[in-house]
């Protein structure tokens, strides 16, 4: 089991009296009104969480491109651990990162990904793509 997963389970064991966790499919930054949490201390977001009224914290999870060779061997770990709450209609969201993970790295992946694919023409593409 990783390490975000460890945590997970135990953070949801440790506030499953207060709080309801629900995963939701996606990235959580798709909702206009929302508020990034500065802090990195989750117990301090999830405690705000409760001290404000929240009843549900919305939760998803990413796993890393596993195309990059250093994240080969952590395909089934979760690499991204995303966290939120409503209140007063705003989506408050903090985010963990595994600590072997680097959220830039699949950034460049994908630019290195689009450089490679405007480096054929479309023709170059469709007769590669239909052998």
């Amino acid at each position: 089991m990783g390490e975000l997963e460890e945590l997970k389970k135990s953070m949801i064991e440790k506030y499953s009296d207060k709080l309801a966790f629900f995963e939701i499919e996606g990235p959580m930054d798709a909702i206009a009104r929302s508020v990034s949490w500065g802090g990195e201390d989750y117990n301090e977001f999830l405690d705000m969480a409760i001290k404000v009224g929240a009843k549900i914290i919305y939760y998803s999870e990413a796993f890393p491109d596993d195309a990059i060779e250093k994240y080969v061997g952590h395909a089934d770990d979760i690499a991204e651990l995303d966290l939120g709450f409503m209140h007063d209609w705003i989506l408050h969201t903090m985010v963990l990162y595994a600590d072997w993970y680097t959220p830039s790295d699949d950034l460049e992946n994908i630019e290195e990904t689009a450089e490679q694919f405007e480096e054929k023409s479309a023709e170059e593409w469709a007769k590669e793509l239909n052998q």
